[in-house]
């Protein structure tokens, strides 16, 4: 484990993994994560950067993605996440001293290593011990410790010579073009993911997708399938197709699309063996 960071950022092995805090507070806009603007992807801060200065536009908060943004607001520097929160934001109070990551045990060790206070949610704590996946996650913007909570994304936070605050998230500023029936915004999710899976396919990224029996999996196949013939990938051969082989009708159903489809380059892997 390494040493404590420094007030102003907790450097970790990951870059996207940060602490902010008021001791010194961020004065410029950067990326955590990963952001999808139409059919492009922005990775981590270098992407953001290259995106601002080729486009002259900035991200937006609660955009597609996995990420929390860190940016310039008309009354001080604001932080938020992707639409659905998948960059989780946690925020520290004591007092005037804040502090936020989107890590839980970065920002409870931040915090630790300078003295500050962390005091014990028992009832939270309890929660672990329910035997289902609602005992494994959060249940509410309450955390383990009473000082430390879990910021919803349609929430934003602002940092203001008062200190930091939350306020709601801007509405999405597309809405009015949004398709009005179903066929149309059906057409247009189709184009879109499509269109941002050919973009994976075309770079060095490798894909994994699910794939059983079910009609969950096999549309998002349908959709990886027509984002190969867009970039000359039929075979989908830098794709792994991951099937469980514990579920043995699943598993067979994986076999078959695969001899169907032509796809006996791609990797079938099994989330125990990595069979190919």
């Amino acid at each position: 484990m390494t040493d404590p960071a420094p007030p102003d950022a907790a450097a970790t092995p990951n870059d996207d993994l940060f602490v902010l805090c008021s001791e010194n507070p961020p004065t410029e806009a950067r990326l955590y994560g990963y952001a999808y603007d139409n059919v492009d992807i922005i990775l981590g801060n270098d992407g953001y950067r290259t995106f601002r200065a080729e486009t002259g536009r900035d991200l937006s908060f609660g955009e597609d993605g996995s990420y929390v943004l860190v940016r310039p607001g008309p009354e001080g520097m604001e932080i938020g996440t992707d639409f659905n929160g998948h960059g989780p934001l946690f925020l520290y109070r004591d007092g005037p001293y804040w502090a936020v990551s989107n890590s839980f045990h970065d920002l409870a060790r931040h915090v630790s290593a300078r003295g500050r206070p962390l005091t014990l949610d028992l009832t939270q704590l309890g929660g672990f011990a329910i035997q289902t996946g609602l005992g494994s996650q959060l249940a509410s913007s309450r955390t383990l410790y009473r000082e430390i909570r879990f910021v919803p994304a349609r929430m934003v936070l602002r940092l203001g010579p008062g200190g930091i605050s939350e306020i709601p998230r801007p509405p999405y500023a597309g809405l009015p073009n949004l398709p009005q029936t179903y066929e149309a915004a059906l057409a247009a999710y189709l184009r879109l993911w499509v269109g941002r899976m050919a973009t994976l396919l075309r770079s060095d990224t490798r894909l994994v997708c699910d794939l059983s029996g079910g009609l969950d999996s096999r549309t998002v196949l349908a959709m990886l399938l027509m984002a190969g013939r867009l970039t000359g990938q039929t075979d989908l051969a830098g794709t792994y197709l991951n099937s469980n082989s514990s579920l043995k009708a699943d598993y067979e159903t994986a076999q078959h699309l695969m001899g169907e489809l032509g796809l006996s380059n791609a990797g079938l892997k099994n989330p125990l063996n990595r069979v190919k």
